[in-house]
């Protein structure tokens, strides 16, 4: 009964260490959502500004897969901008969902790792509804991918208050 006892224990901690990971990481996020519509949409000589400074620093590694990568990344940059309160509103949506379904979690609400689910989902593949296939940097998805990935199966693996079955001497309710 000791070893369910710490188990519990342990699995609670892992939920609580990867909740304020999460919320640490959406809160940064969305702060500078909320910065971004606040001070506007960027106007064609910033955003140039904004480009030229970036390839500069890429042409300074000497690195010619880096370049390709962030050439298509700057495409994006331009077509964000031009689409700029459907991007950071959406952004904003999913954010707040994915802050939520934390929140959630945290509650031992299972419907908070569903949320969590739609709101990685929607962070990896979100930039399609608006940005062409062929433009955006595949490496960048696959990397988004393998990292939400990684927070879902480990949000899965600390889901003690979805098993059905309460132990004897659990003294916390499972909703």
């Amino acid at each position: 009964m000791n070893e369910i006892k710490e188990v519990s224990r342990k699995n609670k901690r892992g939920l609580v260490i990867l909740a304020v990971l999460s919320i640490l990481n959406i809160s940064y996020e969305l702060l500078g959502q909320i910065q971004a519509l606040i001070i506007g949409q960027l106007s064609k000589g910033q955003l140039e500004e904004l480009i030229n400074s970036a390839k500069k620093l890429t042409e300074s590694t000497g690195v010619e897969d880096v370049y390709g990568i962030f050439e298509r990344m700057y495409a994006v940059q331009r077509i964000q901008n031009d689409q700029f309160y459907f991007s950071h509103g959406f952004a904003l949506i999913t954010l707040v969902l994915g802050l939520t379904g934390v929140i959630l979690m945290l509650q031992k609400k299972s419907s908070g790792f569903q949320l969590y689910i739609i709101y990685a989902l929607l962070s990896c593949f979100g930039l399609f509804l608006y940005v062409p296939f062929d433009i955006i940097p595949i490496p960048v998805v696959i990397m988004n991918v393998f990292v939400s990935g990684i927070f879902v199966l480990l949000y899965h693996l600390n889901r003690s208050w979805d098993n059905k079955e309460q132990q004897p001497g659990d003294s916390e309710e499972i909703s």
